[in-house]
C-alpha cells in the first residue's frame, strides 16, 4: 500500500490531519504540540510540481517478491499522468532496507534531517527524490 500527494492535496491533507488531531486528542494535544511543531519543519518538505510518497509498505511474507517496486511503478507512473516532476519521501536513517530498496530504484538521497527528539527516543530522516519527468 502506498500514498502519494501533490503539492495541492498534500496542503489540503495536512489541513485534515490537523483538524483530526484536534478531535480526537482535544487538550492532551497541547503536550503533543511540540513534537508535532518540530517533526513539521523536518518532514513533508515538498514543493510545486512534487508528489509526496507517505505510507508505502509491503507485509514481510510477500517482501522480495517484486510486489513493492511494482507498487512505486505504479505509484510513478500515476504521478507522472498527475504531470508532477519528481517523487519526494522521507525515510528514517535506520532503515537501511527501504534505503537499499528506494536506492535500487533511482531515487538519491538529497538531504539528511537534524535529529528529531520525542521524549527519550531519537529520530532522523533522508529526504529521498527521483525525477519522474522521463518515467
Amino acid at each position: 500500500m502506498g500514498q502519494v500527494f501533490t503539492f495541492n492535496q498534500m496542503q489540503k491533507e495536512q489541513m485534515r490531519t490537523m483538524l483530526f488531531i484536534l478531535r480526537y486528542l482535544k487538550l492532551s494535544f497541547l503536550t503533543q504540540i511540540i513534537y508535532m511543531y518540530r517533526s513539521s519543519s523536518i518532514l513533508v518538505q515538498i514543493t510545486e510540481g512534487d508528489a509526496y510518497l507517505a505510507h508505502l509498505a509491503v507485509y514481510p511474507v510477500f517482501r522480495s517478491k517484486g510486489y513493492g517496486a511494482m507498487l512505486l511503478d505504479k505509484i510513478e507512473r500515476e504521478a507522472g499522468e498527475a504531470r508532477c516532476k519528481r517523487i519526494v519521501l522521507d525515510v528514517e536513517t535506520c532503515n537501511e532496507r527501504a534505503i537499499e530498496f528506494y536506492q535500487r530504484l533511482g531515487y538519491r538521497i538529497e538531504s539528511k534531517s537534524p535529529v528529531l527528539r520525542i521524549k527519550d527516543h531519537e529520530f532522523q530522516f533522508f529526504k529521498m527524490s527521483k525525477n519522474i519527468e522521463t518515467v
